[in-house]
């Protein structure tokens, strides 16, 4: 590994967070910021998904399970108060999380032609992938589903994912730039 490759895959991380928050605050407001509050999933969701993406792009497989295993001790230690159905739900985000970058990043690939505006794919996948990722919480806690969670999650998920695929957009035009002009030097 050079030693660009890590100020890279910070940069990168930076990017993924700071485009979470943006995108956050012009649709929730200062709410972002509170730990109760789900949105502050959005901040989360910017730094854990930029995480797994850096790592993921790495090809290892240790970063990708260390990733994982920061973002659940970390939720898990914010969360109050602990009980195994909490754990288990902080597991299943981190899960969803892994799954929406991997699967946005396979799509992505596919459309290498798309010069701008890949960060609404990721808004898309992340949308869906917190769909069924609440069809999954709620197969473990039957009940009945309340349309307003269903929407609020469909919108957590539609703005990290457009946040994490902003900042991963604007990571990759970063390095492509310094990478022609430092051909043409």
């Amino acid at each position: 590994m050079s030693g660009k490759r890590p100020i890279s895959g910070l940069l990168t991380v930076a990017l993924c967070l700071l485009t979470c928050m943006l995108v956050g605050a012009l649709a929730c407001g200062g709410r972002i910021f509170d730990p109760s509050l789900s949105s502050f999933q959005i901040i989360a969701g910017g730094l854990v998904g930029g995480a797994f993406l850096v790592a993921i792009q790495a090809r290892r497989l240790e970063y990708v399970a260390g990733v994982g295993v920061v973002a659940f001790a970390l939720t898990s230690a914010i969360s109050e108060p602990w009980s195994a159905s909490l754990l288990v739900r902080n597991a299943v985000w981190v899960i969803a999380l892994l799954v929406a970058v991997l699967g946005a990043l396979r799509i992505e690939d596919g459309m290498r032609r798309v010069s701008f505006g890949k960060f609404v794919l990721w808004a898309v996948v992340f949308g869906i992938v917190y769909l069924c990722t609440l069809g999954v919480l709620r197969l473990m806690r039957p009940g009945p589903v309340n349309p307003e969670v269903v929407i609020a999650n469909l919108k957590l998920g539609v703005l990290i994912g457009a946040g994490i695929g902003l900042g991963h957009e604007i990571a990759e035009r970063a390095r492509s730039h310094r990478q022609r002009l430092s051909s043409q030097l």
